[in-house]
């Protein structure tokens, strides 16, 4: 454990006592500082194709801080930012001589900080590549490889995979806690997709894995969180032709709020796999009367198929509420992901989530519409709330074991997330915090106990139950089948 004036220091850069007290377990972000000398660290520098960042050094402090500025004030001893795989061997082996803790990252949007730490941060930001083979219809993809670079490589093509919302995700934290957007209710999640994957275990083995080398690995890494095993450094998938998509959104006045969130419900649970949906409930105000003033229900998403068989689909949806605005176009799939990309969230901020196995009944909805009513306003200009994303289809096709991705009974995936700046005060960030936390609480009754691992959440006590059902004690064990020493550990780890 850190001194306690770091501890202090720790606490106020991240607002408050109260704001992280309800943060959960963060002992492993702050342990003690490690120990390599300079000599040492320059010489592991020496020996990297990439490039080390150390406190003090150029560019360390403009890659040092995860996407979640609440983990700011963790300052990694180094940051590795790796080019190539033997980049990754050689971090995984001074990591593990030097007896210093070690993180990995992607693209740094872990919700919990925990690609960030004390120790070695190993960063993909310069591995990032993309590389389609048309003929087979795959696409390899690097760790770093974020969304806007998968985007970028396949736009061109008449091919895609089920990839996410925010242009800046990384595909390896993405893929491994199984990933999902909106082509997943028609395409599988990513991890769905996936062929094969490179990973380099806590001995320095390089692994292929795919369902026929090291099958049991390949089972654990598709939904079995990304940080738990070893070090990914590529990706295969297999792509999927797409063409046109029917591109929609809708938005309806609040006082409709609790009619809608019925009619989403009952159209999800008979839509056909064609269908996505984002339905969302919040507002961006930074006072309680502009918060109010901008509180707004809209719902987005695409169909596959024509713009007739989607309103079709969708028109309990749009008559449920006395609609604001009514869009719907038929644009080439790639258009349609374009339309998608939203950064969300920024700064600070904390994310909790729920899966929907059952229609959420009537008490359920009220809680949720009063709970948005309620959030306390702050200066993050995209604010809060409550979102749906329509879950089944695909994801529900297969069976919840053949994978490590437990989730395949859900009608819908809920998140509450809120957010603030370091501008806003303490007391504004305790008031964030109270209010994602007690609406967590009182929606528990009503929704099912398991959680999204991507959207992962520090302060979640039953957490290995709530990411991994059934599938944890398999997991554990291959866990100590490939890192038997816990060198990949942090506090919601496998096997911690």
């Amino acid at each position: 454990m850190s001194s306690p004036l770091t501890r202090r220091h720790f606490l106020k850069q991240a607002a408050g006592v109260a704001a992280l007290a309800s943060l959960g377990p963060i002992a492993d972000l702050l342990a003690a500082e490690p120990t390599p000398s300079p000599a040492t660290w320059d010489h592991f520098a020496k020996s990297l194709h990439g490039q080390l960042l150390l406190p003090g050094s150029r560019g360390y402090m403009e890659n040092y801080a995860p996407m979640n500025k609440l983990y700011a004030s963790i300052r990694p001893a180094a940051l590795a930012l790796v080019e190539s795989l033997s980049d990754v061997r050689k971090c995984i082996r001074f990591a593990s001589e030097q007896g210093i803790p070690i993180a990995v990252r992607s693209g740094g949007h872990n919700y919990a900080g925990y690609s960030t730490g004390t120790g070695l941060v190993v960063d993909f930001k310069r591995m990032r590549g993309a590389s389609i083979d048309a003929g087979n219809a795959t696409v390899a993809l690097q760790s770093g490889a974020r969304n806007q670079d998968i985007f970028n490589a396949l736009a061109a093509h008449t091919f895609a995979i089920p990839a996410g919302r925010c242009p800046t995700v990384a595909i390896g934290g993405l893929v491994l806690g199984g990933g999902f957007g909106f082509s997943s209710r028609y395409l599988g999640l990513t991890a769905d997709r996936l062929i094969s994957t490179d990973i380099v275990t806590a001995n320095g083995d390089i692994l292929h894995c795919s369902a026929k080398e090291n099958p049991d690995l390949f089972w654990a890494l598709r939904g079995g969180g990304g940080g738990n095993f070893g070090i990914n450094t590529s990706f295969e998938f297999q792509l999927e032709p797409v063409a046109n998509v029917a591109l929609y959104k809708v938005a309806w006045d609040f006082r409709d709020a609790a009619s809608v969130l019925q009619a989403m419900q009952d159209v999800i649970a008979s839509a056909p796999p064609e269908l996505s949906l984002r339905l969302g409930m919040g507002a961006t105000g930074k006072t309680p009367a502009q918060l109010h003033d901008s509180i707004e229900i809209s719902m987005i998403g695409q169909y596959f198929g024509s713009t007739d068989a989607l309103r079709q689909v969708i028109a309990p949806l749009i008559s449920a509420g006395r609609t604001i605005d009514v869009s719907i176009s038929e644009v080439p799939y790639w258009d349609a992901q374009r339309f998608f990309f939203k950064t969300a969230p920024v700064n600070r901020y904390s994310v909790k989530s729920h899966y929907v196995t059952q229609p959420i009944s009537s008490k359920g909805i009220e809680i949720l519409v009063r709970g948005v009513e309620r959030r306390p306003g702050s200066g993050n200009p995209l604010g809060g709330g409550v979102t749906f994303f329509g879950w089944g289809g695909r994801i529900n096709s297969i069976a919840p074991t053949a994978t490590a991705f437990v989730h395949r009974d859900a009608m819908l995936l809920m998140e509450l997330d809120t957010g603030w700046t370091a501008n806003d005060s303490t007391r504004v960030a305790d008031e964030q915090l109270d209010w994602i936390n007690s609406l967590s609480a009182e929606i528990q009754p009503h929704v099912s106990a398991q959680a999204y691992q991507n959207f992962i959440d520090p302060s979640l006590k039953n957490w290995r139950g709530a990411y991994y059902g059934q599938n944890y004690d398999r997991l554990t064990t291959i866990k100590r089948r490939y890192d038997p020493a816990n060198l990949f550990h942090f506090a919601q780890s496998i096997g911690s």
